[in-house]
């Protein structure tokens, strides 16, 4: 099911999906989901909870090298708008 911007459910499936990734050891999968819920968050007006997930996936993005630094500089220009 999809779910769109307001939808509480879209940011339960984006925990979930983080979850799964995070269980599978997937840190490129984690990151990526976890700035996308950011993103997600801050559309959604609930700015306190998408700075903490948009930096919590720049860090994860950060420990992942070259791989991740597009994903690290797109959430940190988010924290800055």
């Amino acid at each position: 099911a999809r779910h769109g911007a307001g939808s509480p459910e879209t940011a339960d499936a984006y925990r979930a999906a983080i979850g799964a990734a995070g269980a599978a050891r997937d840190e490129a999968g984690v990151a990526m989901l976890t700035v996308n819920l950011g993103l997600f968050l801050a559309g959604d007006g609930r700015l306190d909870d998408a700075v903490v997930a948009l930096r919590e996936g720049a860090a994860i993005a950060r420990r992942l090298g070259g791989e991740g630094s597009d994903l690290a500089a797109r959430a940190e220009a988010a924290l800055v708008r």
